[in-house]
């Protein structure tokens, strides 16, 4: 019986897997692509989160990717010598950077607002509140799957 059940076990994780491709496509359909600011996905990933926080610490960025600070230094020199970023001394600390975005950054946070509005938009046209909650739910379960 335990084969059984780790044979649909096995399908159940295919599929997941699956629909997490599909809905990564159908998304990007409609919103920004990587190749759209010449980022790579770890570029992207570091990008997004200098967004959201610009006090993002360099260590904070590496943990998240899962990668040594020397590969964050990486590519936040080549985002800065993009003009997507620059780093400057905290006003409050002045041995540690703060990120400020530069005119591409700041065009990149602006695609980002759209993209996040389009994907609501898309949302809330078809689920209820209770439909988002348990989709957040078991998104923040699996995550946590794969957190140490």
């Amino acid at each position: 019986m335990a084969t059984d059940e780790t044979t649909g076990k096995r399908a159940l994780a295919a599929r997941i897997n699956q629909l997490f491709v599909d809905l990564w496509a159908q998304s990007e359909r409609r919103g920004p692509s990587y190749d759209d600011f010449g980022l790579t996905i770890q570029q992207h990933i570091v990008l997004g989160k200098i967004v959201a926080d610009p006090n993002v610490t360099p260590k904070e960025l590496a943990d998240n990717l899962g990668v040594s600070k020397g590969a964050v230094s990486q590519h936040l020199a080549r985002l800065e010598k993009d003009n997507y970023i620059s780093r400057q001394r905290s006003p409050h600390d002045g041995r540690v950077h703060v990120f400020r975005l530069g005119e591409r950054g700041t065009a990149y946070q602006q695609f980002l607002r759209r993209y996040d509005q389009e994907l609501f938009e898309t949302y809330a046209a078809k689920l209820s509140a209770a439909d988002m909650q348990e989709i957040e739910s078991a998104l923040e379960k699996l995550k946590r799957v794969f957190e140490d």
